[in-house]
């Protein structure tokens, strides 16, 4: 049984079922190692995970679902490849993370949380200046009319 997950699902992971197949982009290994769990990926890599780069289709189609709902900003690059990868295997992703599991629920793709109850509903963000309250689509850092800090705000949200 395929399954494609991100670096905390790994990371907080105990142990899975004998004929669970974990598959992984490079960047989940990358953040790994760099948490100083070496010994534990080396042991793991080629036997119980599997490592493989999403196509750049796939990658694309992610980051456009993930501007609809406001989550782009929210979304590392290794966020991002790990969607797209569950995507192309149209295998379920694990993930506590909500950004990933809302533009992976927009996608139509199983996300299974591990420590969580899993998100309920899709949030739709945008970004408030908490100065002259000014929205913005993206989060660009600061306000360009009074250089105060963006603030996430959901706006609309959906059932699932």
């Amino acid at each position: 049984m395929l399954h494609v997950l991100d670096t905390t699902a790994l990371f907080n992971a105990k142990d899975f079922p004998v004929d669970f197949e974990i598959i992984v982009p490079q960047g989940v290994l990358d953040e790994l190692m760099a948490w100083g769990l070496n010994d534990r990926v080396r042991l793991l890599v080629g036997v119980r995970i599997f490592v493989e780069a999403p196509g750049k289709d796939s990658v694309e189609k992610v980051k456009q679902f993930a501007e609809k709902t406001g989550d782009i900003d929210r979304l590392s690059p290794t966020d991002i490849d790990v969607i797209a990868l569950a995507l192309e295997k149209s295998v379920p992703l694990i993930s506590d993370d909500y950004s990933i599991g809302n533009t992976a629920k927009i996608l139509g793709l199983k996300c299974i949380p591990m420590e969580t109850r899993g998100i309920k509903k899709i949030y739709y963000w945008k970004y408030v200046c908490r100065g002259c309250g000014k929205e913005y689509d993206r989060d660009m850092g600061e306000c360009i009319i009074c250089g105060k800090e963006l603030l996430p705000k959901r706006y609309k949200s959906e059932d699932i």
